[in-house]
């Protein structure tokens, strides 16, 4: 606003609307921002951005597939461990890096009728036997709270490292974060993908007092592509050798289910067209997150909340100096600004939720603009007012004290406006008529000589010169 147009009580009026708006949108941006995120709107964000940087998908990881093409191949599910265990011994061969059975294994199999259990053996010799081979564990209640349900005895034993496969479900149901370690009573175990990054066995932390399950270093998954994204091969085309051993040699091997009909399925920032992505292709993504050092970390509540105030700021000491039309404009940009640097900031992984900043902006230039009309409609009102009770120079059949008996303020305020444009026309037809009635030319110029009224007698004296 430019003040140098207002009077001196309208330009106080003006100063005292904005210090309440500008104290006020403040503690409204900083107060969202530091709540780091306003549900769905920011997940919506969140999850275009992500979805908007994906990456190329790394080379050195493979997805072997328990697909609908392998299990019409080999019949229904459970397969027999025999053939888990052939699979090993056929990627052992090829010399990768890390295989990740993703399978869960935490009950026997069926005994045979003397007992014996020959698929469990021959699949844990094939994974003493082979590659680094890392097994998922489970969690479950026993009453007391969560606890690890880690592979049977056998199989665990054989195992390079086991890994939890929990994920993070926000309360839309989407997942977008995991927790890399997870553990009760001082036990920690990787995650699935963490512990194929290293193969690393089984960690134990010295704090040993906690019984609670407890979960520690989340880390926000940057996806780098959706469902089918990774490299996927048939199990069947593996177990039959249809698939050159160079094709796993130093690559990290996942095998897991894929098929629509047995698989745990989960929504994703990466799901908006393609659906529910699988369990093992998110961990694919997860562990292509940790072998490109790619992760997002949430911004602290008060970087969030200084993130917000500062475009808020900006704005509020433009909409006093500026016209309506560039305050407008500037607050325009300084929204598409926020969101901007919002996704520049994920791209370089620190996720800072821009909705507060963007909500203050929204609200702030109509707030601004309704106190600002408001204080001039005042202003104007109260001039006319005064003007109305001012003494008349002509008579008028309307009676004195009219307006004060219209309650509405609006219609009120408007009568009043009409009532001096009517005083105005009538004064000026007043001077006009007087003018003409004199019986000499006359002229009424400014100081500059510039003519701003001329009689009839003027105008035809003036006519008749050359």
């Amino acid at each position: 606003m430019k003040s140098r147009w207002l009077s001196p009580w309208l330009r106080r009026l003006a100063l005292r609307e904005w210090l309440a708006l500008f104290i006020a949108m403040l503690l409204l941006a900083g107060g969202l921002g530091w709540l780091n995120g306003l549900g769905r709107i920011d997940q919506t964000l969140y999850d275009q951005f992500v979805a908007a940087h994906g990456r190329p998908a790394r080379d050195d990881i493979i997805i072997v597939a328990i697909d609908d093409y392998s299990l019409a191949e080999l019949g229904r599910w459970p397969w027999p461990r025999a053939l888990h265990a052939q699979l090993i011994d056929r990627l052992s061969k090829a010399r990768p890096r890390a295989i990740g059975l993703d399978v869960i294994l935490s009950e026997p199999e069926q005994a045979q009728a003397d007992g014996g259990r020959p698929g469990d053996r021959a699949l844990a010799r094939a994974l003493a036997a082979g590659t680094d081979a890392v097994l998922p564990l489970t969690t479950t209640d026993n009453g007391a709270g969560l606890v690890a349900k880690p592979p049977i005895a056998e199989l665990a034993g054989a195992a390079h490292a086991l890994g939890h496969i929990d994920l993070e479900q926000d309360n839309d149901g989407v997942v977008r974060s995991v927790f890399l370690r997870e553990g009760r009573g001082g036990v920690w175990w990787p995650h699935f993908a963490l512990a194929l990054a290293g193969a690393q066995p089984t960690a134990s932390a010295t704090n040993r007092s906690s019984r609670n399950w407890q979960r520690t270093d989340q880390m926000h998954i940057a996806f780098a592509g959706n469902s089918g994204h990774f490299k996927s091969i048939p199990y069947v085309s593996v177990l039959r050798g249809e698939v050159a051993d160079q094709f796993f040699t130093d690559k990290y091997v996942l095998v897991g289910a894929t098929a629509p009909g047995m698989t745990d399925s989960y929504p994703t920032p990466m799901s908006g067209q393609s659906g529910a992505m699988s369990g093992i292709e998110i961990n694919a993504n997860i562990l292509a997150g940790l072998l490109d050092h790619q992760a997002i970390t949430l911004a602290q509540p008060w970087q969030t909340a200084c993130f917000s105030v500062l475009p808020v700021l900006i704005a509020l000491i433009g909409y006093f100096f500026l016209s309506p039309r560039k305050a407008l404009l500037m607050g325009a940009a300084l929204l598409l600004l926020t969101v901007a640097l919002s996704y520049l900031a994920l791209r370089d992984g620190i996720w800072i939720a821009p909705s507060a900043a963007v909500i203050a902006l929204a609200v702030s230039y109509p707030l601004w603009s309704w106190r600002r009309l408001e204080a001039a409609i005042a202003y104007l009102g109260q001039e006319f007012i005064r003007l109305d009770r001012e003494p008349h120079l002509l008579p008028e059949a309307a009676p004195a004290g009219a307006d004060e008996q219209i309650e509405d303020v609006l219609e009120r305020r408007i009568s009043a406006m009409k009532n001096a444009a009517r005083r105005v026309r009538d004064l000026r037809q007043f001077v006009s008529d007087s003018l003409d009635n004199l019986p000499d030319a006359t002229l009424v110029t400014d100081t500059e000589g510039r003519v701003l009224l001329a009689n009839r007698h003027a105008h035809h004296y003036l006519s008749r010169l050359p």
